[in-house]
């Protein structure tokens, strides 16, 4: 069968027809661009910390920093209770620069009155990748900073859960995650689509906006248009020109598919600027 078909939802097949396009809704497929994005500010050494359930993004996202050329140092498990600081201390101690810390120790023996002086050295690396909700992350923005640890941190949409900003963004001015862009400030385009389904599913509810499942198919659809439609393209014509797009941008951000025609999301970053989630240009 040569007719494009697209699959939605959180899974992927081990092996599928040519003609199938996966677009799953699932924060496995932005962690690729994410570790593109710290690579570029810079990072090389990064740290990965991941719940249970986001193990597939944790190692999405090592796998894509460690082909760009960076060192993922270690991937390590949230605790289930969100207590990470044995985790963090231990994290600490292990990536430490054992050299400059021995050759401290030297000079604080020699030079310091004070026997009882503690060396607080900086991170050994210079980022940290949360695979965990916004719940978890807000949590552990503290304990981060409690365990002396000041470096960026990034993640996916899986932060965008309505907690991250529990505590009103304390220790999160320097995180870097990915966000819907019809969350922040959708286009014209996509204020009407927010109008049509309003009008088609919840006239009740004049502040209700789509599930991402919605503008998961609305993306698809728009996509399909575009190849089917505007270029005229009929069966493995049509399901190349989807595989080999560049980028089509979509709601729920910009992607492009990987040679087995599985997405692969590129959404815009955000930050936290004074308690609200703000692009982070």
């Amino acid at each position: 069968m040569s007719v494009p078909v697209v699959a939605l939802g959180k899974g992927a097949f081990a092996s599928h027809p040519p003609n199938l396009v996966l677009m799953p809704d699932d924060p496995a497929t932005e962690a690729p661009w994410i570790a593109r994005k710290a690579r570029e500010a810079g990072a090389a050494r990064m740290v990965v910390l991941a719940v249970p359930d986001a193990e597939a993004e944790a190692q999405a996202f090592a796998a894509a920093f460690t082909a760009l050329g960076g060192e993922v140092l270690e991937v390590d498990a949230i605790p289930a209770d969100g207590d990470a600081r044995a985790v963090l201390l231990g994290i600490r101690e292990r990536t430490d620069d054992e050299e400059l810390l021995y050759a401290l120790d030297e000079d604080l023996a020699l030079f310091s009155p004070d026997p009882d002086l503690i060396i607080r050295m900086p991170p050994g690396f210079d980022a940290v990748f949360l695979a965990a909700p916004g719940k978890t992350v807000f949590l552990l923005a503290a304990q981060l900073a409690w365990a002396g640890i000041d470096t960026p941190i990034y993640g996916t949409s899986r932060w965008d859960d309505g907690h991250l900003l529990d505590d009103r963004g304390r220790y999160l001015a320097r995180v870097r995650f990915a966000a819907a862009p019809v969350n922040a400030a959708p286009t014209p385009d996509l204020r009407r689509a927010i109008q049509l389904w309003r009008d088609a599913w919840h006239p009740e509810a004049v502040a209700a906006l789509p599930s991402r499942a919605t503008w998961l198919m609305f993306d698809a659809v728009r996509m399909l248009v575009e190849v089917l439609g505007a270029r005229g393209l009929k069966g493995m014509e049509a399901v190349k020109a989807i595989s080999t797009m560049p980028m089509f941008p979509g709601a729920l951000g910009a992607f492009r598919f990987d040679e087995s025609h599985r997405i692969l999301r590129m959404p815009p970053l955000f930050t936290v600027r004074g308690g609200r989630i703000e692009p982070a240009g």
